[in-house]
């Protein structure tokens, strides 16, 4: 995999453009109608897909599938390393960010119109969060849904990135200083960006943490995509899209 960053130095000794290998399993859920566990370094979550199945639902517009996300974590806890009612308090508005973005990405990339009077679940977990959760939740379940047979439009793919410096003097300083996929010590001293687009490269979703200089997401996304691209071919040699 590449893109246009560069830079070195990380504890994992990656280049500061490279990925962690994923690794893909799908199936694994008897009780549903598909599933994945998708793996990025030492970063783990689960998908289970259930449905579509008629007459579930209580969608505000009928004629169209509605989709419902669930989504957890081991214990039901933070997903990073907080405790108590901190714990508590970030695991709620970290939940409902991640279910967010997944739902609306889902939302565009399913074909909602072949499902009326529906309800398709899917429900995630996150096993073991080392940095990309939310990336590796989005792929793990555009995954399941190919498990499934569910028939899309798009498919989606999730990247997360680094931004070490957030005021850079140029655009090439932007580029030099882009890290794919951080790991969590990496996730905890620079802001993030994790981006969602299609395999023709159109921006599905864009998610951002910590401060930064909203002029550097541009670029962000154009050296994302070819990121988003490399990664993709996994699904596309599964989905045959």
């Amino acid at each position: 995999m590449s893109a246009s960053v560069g830079g070195s130095g990380r504890a994992d000794d990656r280049l500061a453009h490279e990925m962690r290998p994923p690794a893909l399993e799908e199936g694994l859920l008897h009780q549903a109608d598909g599933s994945a566990r998708l793996s990025l370094g030492n970063t783990m979550v689960l998908a289970g897909v259930h449905g579509p199945a008629l007459g579930r639902g209580r969608s505000e517009r009928p004629e169209v599938l509605s989709i419902e996300v669930v989504l957890g974590t081991p214990g039901g806890g933070a997903m990073r390393g907080t405790s108590g009612a901190a714990a508590s308090t970030t695991a709620d508005a970290l939940g409902y960010s991640y279910k967010a973005v997944i739902q609306d990405v889902l939302a565009r990339a399913v074909m909602v119109d072949r499902y009326p009077r529906s309800t398709l679940v899917v429900v995630l977990r996150v096993l073991r969060d080392d940095g990309g959760a939310l990336a590796a939740l989005v792929n793990a379940a555009v995954a399941a849904l190919m498990d499934a047979g569910v028939e899309m439009a798009r498919l989606p793919v999730a990247s997360n990135f680094a931004l070490p410096q957030c005021t850079p003097v140029s655009a090439s300083d932007l580029v030099a200083d882009l890290i794919a996929d951080p790991d969590a010590a990496e996730e905890r001293k620079h802001p993030t960006v994790t981006v969602v687009c299609d395999k023709e490269g159109e921006l599905l979703a864009l998610n951002a943490a910590g401060i930064m200089n909203p002029t550097l997401l541009p670029r962000c996304i154009d050296s994302a995509t070819s990121v988003t691209h490399s990664f993709g071919q996994l699904f596309r040699m599964k989905s045959g899209l």
